[in-house]
């Protein structure tokens, strides 16, 4: 058959209508038996109420030989599309891991810094503690002086009247 004739021959049979009267689309089976054989059949194969069990074979019963050959062909070319599935994963993973490990660099200089601000924050409270130790002394002193001048007036006041009652 020359290459004319079967396009012809393809397109009638994949602008066939099925019992129902709708176009029939082409399909392509991958099972065992018929592996990589084209096929129409009615669109509602699927569905089961409906009693159109329209089929025709687009492509011609294959040998063994050939089967298995379009078996090893499609698993060849299943095993490279994951070998790029599996670098793309690879470097997207290696992507996602050098933003993790950038993440975490710089989480832990900002806990450094965290670090540095409370010991110095400690420094300060110990500075502020100091001067508050050092003012209540000085209160306290202050307090003992006043107490001490109002007990001296208060015996020279408690004398001086003492001395014109007698």
């Amino acid at each position: 058959m020359d290459s004319s004739t079967s396009r012809e021959e393809f397109v009638e049979r994949s602008q066939r209508i099925c019992f129902c009267g709708l176009r029939a689309p082409m399909w392509t089976t991958w099972t065992d038996d018929n592996p990589g054989r084209r096929f129409i059949g009615c669109p509602n194969y699927k569905d089961s109420s409906s009693n159109c069990k329209f089929f025709a074979w687009v492509d011609p019963e294959i040998n063994e030989g050939a089967k298995k050959s379009v078996l090893a062909n499609r698993l060849r070319s299943e095993i490279s599309m994951l070998k790029e599935e599996r670098k793309r994963l690879i470097a997207e993973a290696s992507m996602e891991l050098k933003q993790k490990c950038n993440k975490i660099e710089k989480l832990k200089a900002k806990v450094e810094a965290l670090k540095y601000d409370k010991h110095q924050l400690k420094v300060e409270m110990n500075k502020c503690m100091q001067r508050v130790r050092l003012l209540i002394l000085l209160v306290f002193v202050l307090c003992v002086v006043i107490v001490g001048i109002c007990i001296g007036m208060s015996t020279s006041v408690a004398n001086s009247l003492m001395m014109k009652l007698v």
